[in-house]
């Protein structure tokens, strides 16, 4: 009679290599949780209830929903919010787009350019907004002394609230094409030579390259950094703070600048906890739409 010995199964080295990642992974995730979650569980919390920073915190459900909805100057806010942020992006994106394609193409001095370009992005934006702060002001600002030299004359590019806007998202363009370009530039490197190659043997020149193979090919990088720079200027606190501070008035005061005010100068934590709220829930119908259009594009 003979007896089957068993032999011991080698222990599985994907199992074990899982149970490593996951477990280097709880760092970070705690981190998240501490910082991220514990704050945003604690918005919600908050823009049910009212709070002045001190004291007990008092719940009122919907009253604050309800307050803001009904608000002629929330919806101001979320109108400047939204020009600011479309129009940064579509900025960002054309000039990022035009000057990849040139880059691309090996113009002259392509390289310095690229790192000319580049060197916004490094520049902390506080930083940024403080310099041209200061070099737009009507008096003793290198702008309006340029434009003196030229014979032009001064403009109030901040203190008139027709311009302030407007002159801040082209800050905020200026910061940030370098960004997108670099990410634009890196899927237009990846665009299969041959394919040029073919354009070029059936007749095609560079701008009906550019438009029938260049954009269709890279349009999910395009759509990702559309997204990504819609998400980072809707919260563009930093470079209006820096400018205008959300004057002149409230011609600069966008969402991340009211709630600022709301919570921190007036004590309206459930308003401001509210009012962030919806600007999340407005981002995340947003970065909907943005996947739904990559999905399609890469199908």
């Amino acid at each position: 009679m003979t007896v089957a010995t068993a032999k011991a199964a080698p222990p599985r080295k994907g199992s074990a290599n899982k149970w490593l990642i996951l477990l280097g992974a709880v760092p970070a995730v705690a981190v998240i949780g501490v910082f991220v979650g514990v704050p945003f569980v604690q918005t919600i919390q908050l823009a049910f209830s009212e709070w002045n920073g001190a004291g007990p915190v008092n719940f009122v459900g919907l009253e604050n929903f309800i307050g803001l909805l009904a608000s002629a100057d929330f919806w101001q806010v979320m109108g400047r919010t939204a020009a600011f942020s479309l129009g940064a992006t579509a900025g960002i994106l054309v000039i990022g787009t035009l000057l990849s394609a040139a880059i691309a193409s090996g113009v002259p001095g392509a390289r310095f350019f690229r790192s000319l370009w580049f060197l916004p992005v490094v520049v902390p934006v506080s930083a940024a907004g403080v310099y041209w702060g200061a070099a737009l002001q009507p008096r003793g600002g290198v702008v309006n002394a340029a434009l003196t030299i030229f014979g032009g004359e001064p403009v109030a590019f901040l203190s008139d609230p027709a311009l302030a806007l407007p002159t801040i998202t082209l800050v905020w363009i200026w910061i940030h094409t370098g960004f997108a370009m670099l990410l634009i530039l890196g899927a237009m490197n990846l665009v299969p030579v041959e394919v040029y190659e073919a354009a070029r043997v059936d007749g095609a020149g560079p701008v009906h390259q550019f438009f029938a193979i260049t954009l269709p090919i890279i349009r999910p990088t395009l759509v990702t950094v559309a997204m990504l720079e819609l998400i980072i200027t809707f919260n563009g606190f930093a470079i209006v703070w820096a400018m205008t501070r959300g004057g002149p008035g409230s011609a600069t005061e966008i969402l991340a600048v009211d709630v600022y005010r709301t919570a921190f100068e007036q004590g309206g934590y459930g308003a401001a906890s509210a009012a962030a709220l919806l600007g999340t829930i407005g981002l995340l119908v947003v970065g909907l739409i943005g996947l739904r259009g990559m999905r399609s594009s890469s199908e």
